[in-house]
């Protein structure tokens, strides 16, 4: 069974861009940098898909493997307006070749202002497993202050993965994909175990913006970190110190870890849904 994909790359962006809008998120995409991204990121870009109205395109996404072959990834979502009965076509021929392709799950994350696009996959069956939250803060002088040392690890003591494989647990949208994001190493949260880190990445772009990733490496989806405030602010403070403006995290669903970043003075930007099904 076969996705309907397409080559089209100017159609699927200008779906892609119109459909985000009626989603409530109004980051943009352009053809160049589409294909940089899958010049960059070929495996996790995956396959371009679109559903038309007769001739007429109403919805698109993208389709790929997770790092075990038994998921399917349903990424960049977009429906026009009036194109439900696209995208529910869309949607019926992903589960098809799910089911071909004998893939355990179909999953996918969905901003939580998109209610159209929550409401067509629950439709289908998809139950919620996971969330994410955004948070960032701009820094200031304010965070200038008497901090704590801590142990930095640099990646040939402890190597760093790459941004975004830890994103959304692997399945980052497009648009997170145009970034690059590189490793500026770790700090050391439990002396007993190398795993439990905060990871740093900065902008190769602006040398000012900084994301942090909290989390045992080899399960960001679902791992257990503790760090204190205290922690936090004497991060943010060195932080400062280098030039750095702007910083950024994505949490799970540990109210006690987001009141550690609230309490540091991190806003809460958005929240994404994973939603799951089970493929029998």
């Amino acid at each position: 069974m076969s996705l309907p994909t397409t080559n089209d790359l100017l159609t699927w962006v200008s779906i892609y861009n119109s459909g985000q809008r009626n989603s409530h998120d109004m980051r943009s995409l352009t053809v160049q940098s589409v294909q940089r991204a899958v010049i960059r990121h070929r495996t996790l870009v995956g396959l371009f898909c679109i559903a038309h109205d007769g001739s007429l395109p109403r919805a698109v996404c993208r389709v790929s493997r997770s790092g075990n072959n038994h998921s399917l990834s349903l990424s960049d979502f977009a429906v026009l307006s009036d194109g439900i009965e696209s995208a529910n076509s869309l949607f019926e021929s992903v589960l098809r070749y799910a089911r071909a392709e004998q893939v355990s799950e179909v999953c996918l994350w969905l901003h939580n202002d998109a209610e159209r696009l929550s409401d067509i996959v629950s439709s289908f069956g998809l139950h919620i497993r996971r969330l994410r939250t955004r948070m960032s803060i701009q820094l200031d002088h304010r965070v200038e202050q008497d901090y704590d040392s801590l142990t930095m690890l640099n990646n040939k003591i402890a190597p760093t993965p790459p941004l975004v494989q830890m994103s959304l647990c692997g399945s980052p949208p497009l648009i997170e994909l145009l970034d690059e994001w590189r490793s500026m190493g770790s700090v050391l949260l439990n002396p007993e175990s190398i795993s439990d880190r905060l990871l740093l990445y900065t902008s190769a772009k602006n040398r000012r913006r900084v994301r942090l990733q909290l989390g045992a490496t080899h399960s960001p989806g679902t791992c257990r970190s503790h760090i204190s405030v205290r922690t936090l602010q004497s991060v943010l403070a060195q932080l400062y110190t280098s030039g750095v403006r702007e910083v950024s995290v994505e949490l799970g669903t540990d109210h006690d870890i987001e009141r550690v970043f609230t309490d540091a003075g991190f806003t809460k930007e958005c929240m994404y849904i994973e939603f799951v099904l089970d493929i029998l």
